[in-house]
């Protein structure tokens, strides 16, 4: 019984790698409105199909709205903000979630906005 709860884990994960979602995949994923919640009343990072993006802060009265740009590549998101470059980070999703691991670092879980 344990032999075949075993292999049927490694079939799973083996399944699950050879998911892993395409950088198009990825692309179409992440168009959309993200914050750190749902209802996204503070930080919002609005990605575009064309490759730009912008964020503002909801939670202020006048909120600033700064844009840039964004690639992916390999599984990575790379970018530029204004005149600042954005950090490598590795981009995933589950579901309504988006994660940014940055190599090293935390990990930023954000949510679709509804």
């Amino acid at each position: 019984m344990a032999t075949r709860f075993l292999a049927l884990l490694i079939l799973i994960g083996g399944t699950a790698a050879a998911a892993a979602a395409s950088d198009d995949d990825l692309r179409k994923q992440i168009v959309g409105a993200w914050g750190e919640t749902a209802e996204c009343t503070g930080a919002v990072l609005t990605f575009n199909a064309d490759g730009s993006f912008s964020t503002t802060d909801k939670s202020q009265a006048n909120p600033e709205v700064h844009n840039g740009t964004y690639q992916i590549s390999a599984g990575k998101l790379t970018g530029q903000l204004e005149q600042q470059a954005m950090p490598e980070v590795t981009i995933r999703f589950d579901g309504a979630t988006m994660y940014l691991d940055a190599q090293g670092g935390p990990t930023d879980k954000l949510a679709r906005c509804n």
